[in-house]
């Protein structure tokens, strides 16, 4: 198993937050009874889609309850009906709670794909759609005035932590200079500098 999957973050615990504000409102839907629905936007590699799997860990989703598709899936009108829409017409698996809908690279939907989206978020029941994307510009201002819209961006000394911890697990000695350079010219890229140092030091 590769080392991101491996140490992959599954509860608050050990996940790194992004700073300021943006950390703040991500506790707070963990916790909120019923949370808005979510748009992540942030460079690759800074845990958009690990916040997901903490999110559903937090309010107990059903793995039955737990979709996702990538912008590319998701691209046209017909894929949005037969993949979204039935999904969200549908019961959930758990009486009391509600279904999770991730939307990976949603900057990739084309405009009508968005259009329809929209009217389904706009109806959806027990569902909270999270949206991640990398580039905030590529989506539409109809799709964000529906969502809670969420810079992810890391602090260095936060990730950093949890780069000495794999290391750690996996007894890895490591040269400290490698590490700071590594860090420093990756600042928001923690899947990159896990990658990276598996290729170097893994098995």
């Amino acid at each position: 198993m590769m080392w991101v999957d491996k140490y992959r973050p599954t509860s608050e615990d050990n996940y790194v937050f992004p700073i300021g504000s943006a950390g703040d409102t991500l506790r707070k839907m963990l916790v909120r009874k019923n949370p808005s629905h979510l748009l992540l936007h942030g460079e690759p590699g800074t845990g958009k889609t690990s916040y997901v799997s903490v999110f559903c860990h937090a309010h107990n989703v059903d793995p039955f309850d737990q979709f996702t598709y990538t912008g590319g899936e998701i691209s046209t009108v017909d894929d949005i009906r037969k993949k979204i829409l039935e999904t969200v017409t549908t019961s959930t698996y758990s009486w009391d709670g509600f279904r999770v809908i991730h939307l990976e690279e949603f900057e990739h939907i084309s405009k009508v794909g968005s259009n329809a989206l929209r009217s389904i978020i706009e109806r959806a029941k027990d569902t909270v759609f999270i949206l991640s994307v990398n580039n905030l510009d590529r989506v539409d201002k109809a799709i964000r005035s529906r969502c809670t819209t969420v810079e992810v961006k890391l602090a260095t000394q936060d990730f950093a932590q949890l780069i000495r911890t794999i290391l750690k697990e996996e007894n890895v000695e490591i040269d400290k200079a490698y590490l700071n350079s590594l860090v420093s010219n990756n600042p928001n890229d923690l899947r990159f500098i896990i990658n990276t140092l598996e290729e170097k030091y893994g098995d």
